[in-house]
């Protein structure tokens, strides 16, 4: 069982270890930045079927014409974002699983809005961010 929720434990959900996807997606651009909090995100799909709310569900929120992104609406945490027109899935953030160690990182997003001092070495492949 993969278990996750928010800094405040308002927010929490479970999904089965078998239909989760081990490798996490690293993304540059602004929003996804803004989202975060930080320099860039990480974040892994999960089938949004599998996905269990145990505890509070996160708000949810439109953030442009592309996504939705949700939060817990207690302490800010960001929980997921949501592709529009892709219900399917979510983009859980890394950040918000209780053992996220046992990811690894696959290839960099929105590497046209990396910030300048931020550098890409480490070999995995790194894609503009589609319109």
């Amino acid at each position: 069982m993969i278990t996750g929720g928010c800094l405040c434990g308002a927010v929490r959900y479970e999904i089965d270890a078998d239909a989760f996807e081990d490798d996490a997606s690293y993304c540059h651009c602004t929003m996804c930045r803004r989202w975060s909090g930080s320099a860039f995100s990480l974040s892994v799909r999960a089938p949004s079927a599998q996905l269990r709310w145990t505890e509070k569900m996160p708000k949810r929120y439109r953030s442009s014409h592309l996504a939705w992104r949700a939060f817990c609406d207690e302490c800010g945490s960001p929980i997921y974002f949501q592709y529009e027109g892709k219900p399917e899935y979510y983009a859980l953030a890394v950040g918000s699983l209780d053992k996220p160690n046992d990811l690894k990182p696959a290839d960099h997003w929105g590497v046209e809005s990396r910030i300048a001092w931020i550098k890409i070495d480490d070999g995995l492949p790194q894609n503009v961010t589609p319109e």
